[in-house]
């Protein structure tokens, strides 16, 4: 848990969540808190606390692969806000396993979560809103599931990423010969 991956941003985006919709939801944030950021942990602490939302967050800390994906499988959607990310590997993770990915527009997200998926600017109403939109019309939530699959096939799927090796590699094969 560290401030690069907007922990602080996803509990004001619970808080405006729940001010505006209820509070039939459930955040829960796996990784552990470095210990060596006090300050930023107290501060999390004390927003959560602040704001009453002890019910709604829960901090799972770190689990094992075979836990990760039970945790993936129990979600209804992803958010990521992380503010200086390279691939994103749990956005393939989420698009993999079906499940809808809300992201901020920054650093490569937007390269790596695909067309048709939703990304959005520094707006914690924008992210309540998105939440409670996918959570009530299914016919959205399946929506960016379909374009998710799609980007996970036709990008990162292991037939693909095999694909594209080969092709680079006979391509280098072909410049030594």
């Amino acid at each position: 848990v560290v401030p690069n991956k907007g922990y602080l941003k996803l509990l004001n985006i619970l808080y405006v969540y729940a001010l505006n919709y209820g509070k039939k939801i459930k955040l829960r944030i796996i990784g552990k808190f470095d210990e060596g950021l006090k300050k930023y942990n107290d501060e999390i602490n004390c927003f959560i606390n602040n704001n009453n939302l002890e019910n709604l967050v829960e901090f799972i800390g770190e689990v094992n692969d075979s836990t990760l994906l039970s945790y993936y499988l129990g979600s209804d959607l992803l958010i990521c806000v992380s503010e200086h990310e390279g691939f994103c590997v749990p956005i393939i993770e989420a698009q993999y396993l079906d499940l809808p990915v809300v992201a901020l527009n920054a650093c490569a997200v937007p390269e790596t979560i695909g067309k048709g998926q939703l990304i959005l600017d520094d707006d914690v109403k924008k992210f309540a809103a998105a939440i409670h939109i996918i959570s009530q019309n299914k016919e959205y939530y399946q929506y960016l599931i379909r374009n998710a699959q799609e980007n996970f096939l036709n990008r990162f799927s292991c037939q693909k990423i095999s694909e594209l090796f080969m092709h680079e590699f006979l391509k280098g094969v072909g410049k030594t010969i």
